[in-house]
């Protein structure tokens, strides 16, 4: 048996991330690096005591030496540490108090597992639109998500950067196109008056809007798959300050909303100037041109008129969290080599 692991070993099983990129044809060089500015410093070892990871689990990784994990979903998500604060357990990580323990991606790490991605969605044999896109400033996906933190931020499991789910894609662009195409309706005059309440009933009644998105019944003919960065994103802190914290949380509404009050600053986790690539596809049999008569835009196909709305859903409200104060807008960036 331990003659079979260790030629295992020897044939690639449990390559290591550098190998597994040679055999892609990455050679190693100053791009595999971290592209992190000089000042970055690097974060020092948690104690693993300090973490609720199961005891025999932290009994392996302190004999093997380990620090904290490469991989940021499993660092932030994982690999967490508790403190005594006002007589109180509290989760805590470096990356909540200073620079340290902001990740720091590799270029060609990004670019290995981008290229590879892409390379499986040209292989299911669909029509696609591929277009990427830069955030205008701090971009926030999944901040509400289940954590042990007060807030979170959407991860790949695997490969632990920042991405922007499909799901979460195709929400913001249907509900975009809602707004600004179904959100008025004609009075008894036949002014346009604004009715956001019955929006998604005119949407869900037309037809060219259902063969894009789908309803109850069918699916949407147009895919909209996970947005993948083609940058080594960059993760950085912000804070919330809500002022009157004992106000909100009074259910007895004895607690005025009133300036002697003490803030609490909320940290959470953001991704700043990252490029992504959104990729949408559709069957070639099923990329019908829009006729006349369509509140869409007519005389497209059904691909063009999707791309067209993300770019405007992207750069005219944004994505994820905190859209309101301008986070998660997007504007278009040129194509990487």
């Amino acid at each position: 048996m331990a003659k079979k692991n260790k030629q295992n070993k020897k044939e690639g099983t449990h390559a290591s991330p550098e190998e597994q990129l040679a055999k892609l044809g990455y050679k190693k060089d100053k791009t595999t690096e971290c592209v992190c500015p000089e000042s970055y410093k690097h974060p020092e070892p948690c104690d693993i005591r300090l973490t609720r990871l199961p005891h025999n689990t932290q009994e392996v990784l302190r004999d093997a030496g380990t620090g904290i994990p490469d991989n940021f979903s499993l660092r932030l998500n994982r690999w967490v540490g508790f403190k005594n604060e006002k007589e109180r357990e509290k989760p805590f990580l470096p990356i909540y108090s200073d620079k340290e323990g902001i990740p720091c991606f590799a270029l060609n790490c990004v670019k290995a597992i981008v290229d590879r991605h892409f390379a499986a969605i040209k292989d299911s044999g669909l029509i696609l639109n591929d277009t990427e896109l830069t955030s205008d400033w701090r971009l926030i996906v999944g901040l509400g998500n289940e954590s042990v933190f007060e807030t979170s931020m959407t991860l790949h499991h695997v490969y632990g950067f920042p991405y922007i789910p499909g799901s979460a894609v195709k929400g913001i662009v249907r509900s975009w196109i809602i707004t600004e195409l179904f959100g008025q309706k004609s009075d008894d005059k036949g002014v346009k008056v604004t009715d956001l309440k019955k929006a998604e009933e005119r949407a869900l009644d037309d037809k060219d809007f259902i063969a894009i998105f789908g309803n109850t019944e069918k699916a949407g003919k147009v895919i909209f798959f996970d947005a993948y960065p083609t940058s080594p994103p960059e993760v950085d802190t912000d804070i919330m300050n809500p002022h009157f914290g004992k106000y909100y949380g009074d259910q007895e509404d004895k607690t005025p909303p009133a300036d002697y009050l003490t803030p609490v600053p909320i940290p959470f986790l953001t991704v700043k100037g990252t490029t992504f690539r959104f990729v949408l596809g559709i069957r070639e049999s099923e990329n019908s041109v829009i006729p006349d008569g369509s509140l869409l835009e007519r005389g497209r196909p059904l691909l063009d008129v999707a791309e067209r709305w993300l770019k405007k859903a992207l750069s005219e409200h944004g994505i994820g969290a905190k859209t309101a104060v301008g986070y998660g807008l997007m504007s278009s960036a040129s194509k990487s080599s």
